[in-house]
């Protein structure tokens, strides 16, 4: 959950995908914002690039882990 709105985020190869299921009503930037932000508590990286995919609430996140 980041500010009330819970999103799903799910470890890829390239980083994570992260989705919501907002209505809209929330300002499209800040929906982008706010997935950045969940891929970054969910896994504990940064969020070095995040896209959008069109029509839908799934973002693409790139992401910079620390070492392990």
């Amino acid at each position: 959950m980041i500010e009330d709105i819970p999103f799903t985020v799910t470890d890829t190869p390239r980083g994570a995908t992260v989705r919501n299921f907002e209505t809209g009503a929330t300002n499209p930037a800040l929906l982008l914002a706010y997935a950045a932000r969940a891929a970054e508590v969910a896994t504990g990286c940064t969020t070095t690039n995040i896209t959008k995919e069109t029509g839908v609430n799934t973002y693409y996140a790139a992401l910079d882990c620390p070492p392990q």
